[in-house]
């Protein structure tokens, strides 16, 4: 009996001392608490801060991509990108080349302007330096003639003005007017042809400035194809009116150099120099043209 009351007693005492000193066991308690509460959260938080400076290179290295830095420091961009490639659950990131558009609504066709060009020159020309071939001083031009068809040979082309050295006769005195040949002969090695009447006009002032009007077509004249074999000439009549009988009002006389001329079909000049003709500065007509002949 006495053992046994020992016992209680001392089971009554020692849970009363743990009741009584219940500050002790609290505060040891608390402090393993808070020591492992500090722990946990110092794991939390490098957890987080790992994730923090993972997210931060994977963007610092998609920043250095996106700008396309391919210099110097392209490399530790690259490094970096592949840093936070392993560390963020091998996020992958591409880029394109710098200066790259990958857009699919990009043009990359660059319209070129379309230069526009007359099939033959318009009848009345336009002032100013043509820019033509000097086809040599008017004189005795020789004669080699092509062959004349009143059909057009579809199966040459027409001779232009590099195929042709373009000359004239000397002009000719006549009751009123001046007459002249202005002779194309083909100096190509191709065979060409020429059907239809030249663009002529006058030109003044050492510049190619148009004086007046330009040479009007004799109508009622036939037209032919002449045909022309390396060598071989072809030839068209021009008529200069003198300017000193012409009413004053529409013709006002003037010096010129010579002539600017446009082989048929075809829109680049020669000129031929003239000397001591006159032509008309105003809207009066003072020449007229022929067909090509043979």
């Amino acid at each position: 009996m006495s053992t046994q009351r020992h016992h209680r007693r001392h089971f009554r005492s020692g849970y009363s001392g743990r009741s009584g000193n219940r500050s002790g066991f609290t505060e040891s308690h608390r402090n393993g608490f808070e020591a492992h509460k500090g722990s946990v959260l110092s794991t939390a938080s490098g957890t987080a801060t790992r994730v923090g400076v993972v997210a931060a290179a994977a963007i610092l290295a998609g920043s250095l991509v996106a700008c396309g830095d391919s210099g110097p420091n392209g490399s530790s961009a690259n490094q970096a990108a592949s840093t936070a490639s392993n560390a963020a659950d091998k996020i992958t990131t591409a880029s394109a080349a710098p200066g790259d558009d990958t857009s699919s609504d990009k043009n990359t066709d660059s319209p070129s302007p379309t230069l526009g060009s007359s099939a033959r020159p318009s009848d009345k020309e336009q002032n100013g330096n043509n820019g033509g071939s000097d086809g040599g001083n008017s004189g005795n031009a020789p004669r080699n003639p092509g062959s004349s068809s009143r059909q057009d040979n579809t199966s040459v082309n027409f001779c232009t003005t590099r195929d042709l050295k373009v000359t004239s006769d000397q002009p000719n005195g006549a009751a009123g007017s001046l007459n002249l040949d202005i002779v194309f002969a083909n100096t190509s090695k191709s065979t060409c042809k020429m059907r239809g009447f030249p663009g002529v006009s006058m030109v003044t002032g050492g510049d190619g400035t148009q004086l007046g009007e330009p040479a009007q077509r004799e109508l009622g004249q036939e037209v032919e194809t002449i045909t022309l074999k390396p060598g071989q000439t072809a030839y068209s009549s021009v008529r200069i009116t003198k300017t000193g009988p012409m009413d004053p009002s529409t013709c006002k006389p003037r010096k010129g150099d010579g002539l600017r001329i446009y082989p048929p079909e075809d829109t680049k000049a020669a000129f031929v120099r003239l000397d001591n003709v006159r032509g008309c500065e105003g809207s009066a007509t003072y020449m007229t043209v022929q067909p090509v002949r043979g």
